[in-house]
């Protein structure tokens, strides 16, 4: 088929249904129980464990290592959401653990971005119409609501919620189980519900 030609399919796993129509450099692993919908982009060196789903639009730059169960390009959680969503754009070398969700931005133009040497652990929610920087680390469980915005080296603590609409400046710190509903500025560090 013409999809072998830019495929390895020994990285493929037999149990992982690959829509044709996605895109996927050579080297790229698969594992067992994947979905990759139709319009995804997966550059070289991308690891996908077990359970991955990555939806339709999502753009994956090089070397990134995504977990189990995890479903990156979901279409936003908003009641405005209509047939058509945007894109979500993630970067190189990410980490992406296992049971994250990642958003795609809200209409039809719109993109979520997810730099590059990032860190999102378990759980960890990114919604419609984030940007996160580099080097960024977002511990388990801590949620970002939509248009969100997270600079460089920033560190989100576990089970933190961060309102939508905020801005969090470069080696920013938040410590777990925080509330932040303002932005923050950089190199500032807060804790609580809500931070201070």
């Amino acid at each position: 088929p013409p999809e072998a030609k830019r495929r390895n399919v020994a990285s493929i796993h037999p149990t992982a249904a690959v829509d044709p129509r996605s895109e996927i450099a050579a080297d790229v692993s698969i594992g067992p129980f994947c979905v990759v919908e139709a319009g995804a982009v997966i550059e070289e060196g991308c690891q996908l464990a077990s359970h991955v789903v990555i939806k339709t639009g999502p753009w994956l730059g090089k070397n990134n290592s995504v977990s189990e169960a995890a479903i990156l390009g979901g279409r936003p959680q908003h009641l405005r959401a209509g047939p058509k969503v945007g894109k979500l754009r993630i970067g190189e070398n990410n980490s992406i653990r296992e049971h994250v969700t990642i958003h795609c931005g809200l209409g039809e133009e719109d993109s979520t971005v997810v730099g590059d040497h990032n860190l999102i652990m378990v759980n960890a929610h990114v919604a419609h119409d984030c940007t996160i920087g580099n080097q960024v680390v977002m511990a388990n469980a801590a949620t970002l609501a939509g248009h969100v915005r997270i600079e460089d080296y920033a560190v989100i603590g576990g089970l933190v919620a961060i309102h939508q609409y905020i801005r969090i400046g470069v080696h920013s710190f938040i410590g777990g189980k925080s509330g932040l509903r303002m932005d923050m500025p950089p190199y500032m560090l807060a804790f609580g519900a809500p931070a201070i």
